[in-house]
């Protein structure tokens, strides 16, 4: 059983690294619970010899998937300024999660909750985690609606960054915030969307059709 799951780890850690680089760490988060959760249920339900290889097989695919998924996850979502700092806070944590584990189970066990019961409800944990991370991660996320429409700006952008300038309609023309500082809470209260500038040098005069989002497509 144990020889089963360390090959499908070794096979699923080279699959999860070409999905990371195909679809994003933070797009598969949600979903490499869901083998352990299967696992979980076939050991709380299931005796029968068969079930141990799939079971090491889902443990297999899970452990997989997370020995990849994480080492990718944090300088996706936070860059590689703090990685150092990011990776020993999550590594401790799961030490100390590790290390708890077996006491709380075996404190259950001794008032009397049934230990299949208890992996019954690892596996329903697994589930719940699955859709909250979907919900977090921006499962059913749609594209914000945008349209071209006339500048009534100016602006030289340089190449290699998207911008975002908070921006309002008037007259059939997009006008910009006029201070660009992210500090400035006002531009809150008097934008209706945002100019969306890609990341090509553009030099843009008015007349010149940019992409203007309503804040209103963000929630439809």
């Amino acid at each position: 059983g144990f020889a089963v799951m360390s090959a499908v780890t070794v096979v699923f850690a080279l699959v999860c690294g070409w999905m990371v680089d195909r679809y994003s760490a933070l797009r598969l988060l949600p979903y490499f619970l869901i083998p352990l959760a299967i696992a979980c249920f076939i050991a709380a339900n299931f005796t029968a010899e068969a079930a141990i290889f799939v079971f090491m097989i889902c443990l297999g695919v899970s452990n997989g998937f997370s020995s990849t998924l994480l080492g990718a996850l944090w300088p996706e979502l936070y860059g590689v300024k703090h990685l150092g700092a990011i990776r020993s806070l999550t590594v401790a944590l799961m030490v100390l999660a590790s290390a708890l584990g077996p006491g709380v189970t075996g404190i259950l066990i001794d008032l009397g909750v049934p230990y299949p019961l208890q992996i019954d409800a690892m596996g329903a944990y697994c589930l719940v985690m699955t859709i909250a991370m979907a919900l977090l991660a921006g499962g059913g996320w749609q594209e914000p609606q945008g349209f071209d429409v006339p500048a009534a700006f100016e602006k030289r952008k340089k190449a290699g960054r998207r911008e975002y300038l908070r921006a309002r309609m008037r007259d059939g023309r997009a006008e910009v915030f006029a201070s660009e500082g992210s500090g400035r809470i006002s531009g809150l209260s008097w934008a209706e969307g945002l100019v969306e500038l890609d990341e090509t040098a553009r030099d843009i005069a008015p007349g010149d059709l940019v992409r203007f989002i309503p804040y209103g497509s963000f929630t439809s």
